[in-house]
């Protein structure tokens, strides 16, 4: 299992989670297809709904521009890279993620 965090905009809350395959990925951010934003830190990787924009989401989670420019609609999963093409524990804390994160925002 990895550690995980959970940047929640409907609730809003920002939580440690963890994750054993893609099926606990999906069930976090609550979708069936998924795509991936790399953090800066080249180690960092935040999954999100890739059909968030077309299916009604209505909260996306805004975070700074050198994280990703546009809102990220829905749920955000943030896991590190293992460098091999799978997951590690992320290392960044609950903290850390609210400094990056510049507010949440409606879609429509």
């Amino acid at each position: 299992m990895s550690k995980a965090i959970l940047v929640d905009p409907f609730v809003p809350e920002i939580k440690p989670v963890e994750v054993e395959d893609f099926h606990c990925i999906q069930r976090h951010i609550g979708c069936d297809v998924f795509t991936c934003v790399r953090f800066p830190d080249g180690k960092h990787v935040a999954y999100v709904d890739d059909e968030g924009l077309i299916n009604g989401t209505e909260l996306a989670v805004r975070f700074t521009d050198d994280i990703y420019p546009q809102p990220l609609a829905g749920r955000v999963l943030i896991l590190a890279d293992d460098g091999m093409g799978g997951d590690a524990d992320c290392e960044l804390t609950g903290a850390d993620i609210q400094a990056v994160i510049r507010g949440i925002v409606s879609i429509f």
